[in-house]
């Protein structure tokens, strides 16, 4: 990322890319990666060209016939998707027009566990400290209302970060809690109500998805301290412990 970190506010028009259109209209900050922060070094042509792929590749697999993502009306459905996903059988997520992140290899098992178990994983990332930087480990999941004590009660007991947001009603927000900082001692901010951004609304999922997501609850959840990852292990002990409380009731 650029030294620069001003946001520049772009004018959507009809040449606009629909992702970038909609992260605008949204007052969504951009970095050089399309997400989060533009720098005001970064032109508005580099954002166009990049999103025309994104929006050409993603068009390309969303029409594809049988497209798991388009069969997704409960939340089961998504659930089974999500799993597809984190395995790597499934390319990208009507909201992340890529694969899992190259570094997620190392707790990848443990997001599918976490998906399993009912908390359906919309991001993530491991706890690092390395020559690029480090960061914390960190969690964001889509749960039943009812599990939502649970996790907060687990935030509490083991110094977590919690933020939830129940049923979308909250707009995103930014600057919340750092838990990534740079090798240049720049730190990078979650985003802890909002599931992220879909890439177009007019997919076959994505109405159904914001169905589901209209009666559930976004938790999100980081460790306080660097290039540790107990957080992905406490989620799936909290979770396993009341799958089973539940079988027995």
């Amino acid at each position: 990322m650029s030294e620069s970190t001003d946001p520049v506010r772009l004018r959507v028009d009809e040449s606009t890319p629909k992702t970038l259109a909609w992260m605008i209209e949204k007052g969504v900050p951009l970095d050089d990666d399309g997400v989060f922060l533009l720098s005001s070094e970064l032109r508005p042509e580099q954002h166009r060209v990049w999103n025309d792929e994104l929006d050409e590749q993603a068009e390309d697999y969303f029409s594809q016939q049988g497209n798991v993502w388009n069969e997704v009306r409960t939340f089961a459905d998504l659930q089974h998707a999500m799993i597809r996903f984190v395995s790597g059988e499934e390319p990208m997520t009507p909201w992340h027009a890529a694969a899992l992140n190259e570094e997620s290899s190392e707790i990848q098992d443990k997001l599918i566990r976490i998906n399993e178990l009912g908390a359906i994983t919309f991001g993530s990332q491991p706890g690092r400290d390395d020559q690029w930087g480090r960061q914390r480990a960190y969690l964001q999941v889509l749960v039943d209302d009812a599990l939502v004590p649970t996790l907060r009660t687990l935030a509490d007991a083991n110094g977590l970060v919690f933020a939830s947001n129940p049923h979308q009603a909250l707009e995103p927000a930014y600057g919340q809690f750092t838990v990534t900082e740079d090798s240049d001692g720049e730190g990078h901010t979650f985003a802890p109500i909002g599931i992220g951004y879909p890439i177009d609304s007019s997919y076959p999922s994505i109405p159904a998805i914001q169905a589901i997501t209209a009666s559930t609850t976004t938790v999100d959840l980081a460790d306080t301290d660097w290039n540790i990852n107990r957080l992905f292990d406490l989620v799936i002990g909290v979770l396993e412990s009341r799958s089973v409380q539940q079988v027995r009731s």
